[in-house]
């Protein structure tokens, strides 16, 4: 998590930098190739920078941190008065096919991933393997599963709780269940009072992208992890959201509040993405949408240092854990994960906020393997030109323009 480390590693910089308003110490210390760091507060951004091919203003596919943003377009419409549905509120109430059960799943479970339900039983809509099937179908193939733990018992990293989430949102506000539909509630929720304008990325629409950062023709949004922002635009929302009116103070309490103290280590599923695979029962706990972080523990467990300890299977003990402070809420160090790099965090004690800029897909795609191809490339074409001079000699069997792509790279050109 490169994003996670160099937050850790630029913190006590970012707090000197901040108490005296000179950023050289971070500026010599972000040393991230291809990169940039928006570090903010109450009156703004302090500090800005970016290296390489990547820059503050231009949108990038920002994977899981997404998931923020989703979960808070949800929240919002539950603090409308009077709400069209609660924390409470069951997923049987908007959808009478999901099957009845004593143990009823509501929305603060699905926002805060301890639905019970986890990855190995799901269907392919919630795998985000199949795309066409519609947004409706999907939570009712979703509700027909067999959910290996209660309600708020454990806790499973993935796209699909919030697939149910959006879903009884829409329900209640009497919209569609369709691309439209919910890129008007994340305008309503995130975007318009976050002052982020459509020219911007406000748009609320995001149909997901594949491993190169292509939009994929899905049937509904990648609530999860199909969002496109730059970094600044991103870091105006955290703005709002922390040193703002965007949710009243009593409301970001509960909006940030730690959902997975009381889960059982033993059921949080490994499958994480990358390095928070076994880990999340050690220094990262969950609330709706972005996870809380437990530096004191972090610093011990692995890098910057390069120390590592062993995770044991159902995470640390008491002891450990309680060095966490999580009953703290002023204390939280809260944050989100693109999987691309992408990453945001909000120190609530000492009252700042970063963005992390990065995007390897699009720009793995568009600069990297170019380069790398380009060698190998000029080499064919090369030895092509040879043979066809060795056998047949120019001008008497065709000819061959070497500075011709070869067809492997589509019509696009890319």
């Amino acid at each position: 998590m490169p994003g996670d480390s160099l937050r850790r590693k630029l913190h006590e910089d970012i707090l000197l930098s901040l108490n005296t308003n000179d950023f050289t110490q971070v500026e010599e210390n972000f040393d991230y190739p291809h990169g940039g760091l928006l570090i903010g507060n109450s009156k703004g951004i302090q500090y800005e920078t970016s290296n390489g091919w990547i820059d503050n203003d231009t949108p990038y596919q920002i994977a899981s941190q997404s998931k923020l943003l989703s979960a808070l377009a949800i929240f919002q419409v539950t603090q409308r008065i009077p709400p069209p549905l609660t924390l409470n509120s069951t997923v049987q109430e908007f959808f009478p096919s999901w099957p009845n059960s004593d143990a009823k799943i509501n929305l603060s479970h699905f926002l805060s991933f301890t639905s019970g339900i986890h990855y190995d039983t799901l269907p392919g809509c919630a795998r985000e393997t199949e795309t066409q099937i519609s947004w409706e179908d999907c939570i009712t193939e979703i509700g027909h599963l067999q959910f290996p733990y209660p309600p708020g018992s454990s806790f499973n990293y993935g796209p699909w709780h919030l697939v149910v989430a959006a879903g009884m949102v829409q329900k209640a506000l009497g919209r569609e269940l369709t691309h439209e539909g919910w890129a008007l509630t994340m305008r309503e929720g995130v975007f318009e009072p976050a002052g982020v304008t459509v020219a911007e990325g406000g748009t609320g629409h995001y149909p997901g992208v594949d491993q190169f950062g292509s939009e994929n023709q899905n049937s509904f949004p990648d609530f999860s992890g199909g969002m496109k922002l730059s970094g600044r635009v991103y870091g105006k929302i955290m703005e709002k959201l922390y040193f703002g009116e965007l949710l009243s103070s009593t409301a970001l309490t509960e909006f940030d509040f730690d959902r997975t103290k009381h889960v059982n280590a033993e059921s949080w599923n490994p499958a994480g993405v990358g390095g928070m695979r076994g880990s999340l029962t050690g220094f990262w706990h969950y609330s709706f949408g972005h996870w809380i972080a437990c530096d004191e523990l972090a610093e011990v467990s692995y890098y910057p240092e390069g120390k590592t300890i062993s995770i044991p299977p159902g995470g640390f003990d008491n002891d450990e854990l309680e060095r966490c402070e999580f009953q703290e809420e002023d204390q939280y160090v809260l944050h989100s994960v693109g999987l691309w790099g992408f990453y945001a965090w909000v120190d609530k004690r000492n009252e700042y906020y970063g963005v992390f800029v990065s995007s390897w897909p699009i720009n793995v795609r568009n600069s990297v393997i170019f380069y790398i191809a380009l060698p190998g490339l000029l080499i064919g074409l090369l030895g092509a030109l040879v043979m066809q001079v060795h056998c047949c000699g120019v001008g008497r069997g065709g000819s061959v323009d070497p500075l011709s792509p070869p067809e492997i790279f589509g019509d696009d050109k890319k």
